[in-house]
């Protein structure tokens, strides 16, 4: 499932560079709901964490879907679109808690 989010939100972000710009917000939302997916996912079985590998990587997963939030913010903002854009970095601040003083 990473990898399927990881390659839509990199289509979307391609798509983008493309000038395709409705075919780009549709592959960056759904690439945000495979990350989403993958988190909720994650966290149903979060009382069976058995290595410190499995929390290295559920860390590193909420980083990833914070940076497909924040690329996702950028492109909206780019586009006019702000009170979206607003929407995805409120999302992307509250996917990395403590992150913020």
């Amino acid at each position: 499932l990473e990898v399927v989010a990881e390659a839509v939100s990199g289509l979307g972000a391609a798509y983008a560079g493309l000038g395709r710009h409705h075919t780009a917000e549709k592959r960056l939302l759904e690439g945000l709901g495979h990350w989403e997916e993958l988190i909720a996912m994650e966290e149903g079985v979060a009382g069976y964490r058995f290595t410190c590998a499995h929390v290295a990587a559920e860390g590193a997963h909420l980083r990833h879907f914070a940076d497909a939030q924040l690329a996702t913010a950028d492109y909206l903002a780019s586009r006019g679109r702000f009170v979206d854009s607003v929407r995805h970095l409120s999302a992307a601040a509250a996917a990395l808690p403590g992150s913020l003083p």
